[in-house]
């Protein structure tokens, strides 16, 4: 198992939990509390969608255009 798998697991079960946890007010019976819970679910939700999907998917294109750039050199190590 490598490091991106595990990565990808604690974020999604981070987030998850999250997530229930904020559902948790919709069942208040005040309104205010209860709308809080909604727009909160909805928010964490698309950060972890972002977290998952989006932000990987730019960190490749990313790296594909610091290796396409001409003159491009890489950092030496020593």
């Amino acid at each position: 198992m490598c490091i991106r798998d595990r990565i990808g697991t604690a974020i999604s079960v981070s987030g998850m939990t999250t997530v229930f946890g904020f559902a948790a007010l919709t069942l208040s019976s005040f309104n205010i509390i209860s709308n809080f819970g909604i727009v909160t679910v909805i928010t964490v939700g698309f950060s972890l969608i972002g977290a998952i999907i989006v932000m990987p998917a730019i960190l490749v294109l990313v790296g594909r255009l610091e290796h396409s750039t001409p003159g491009f050199e890489p950092e030496k190590n020593s």
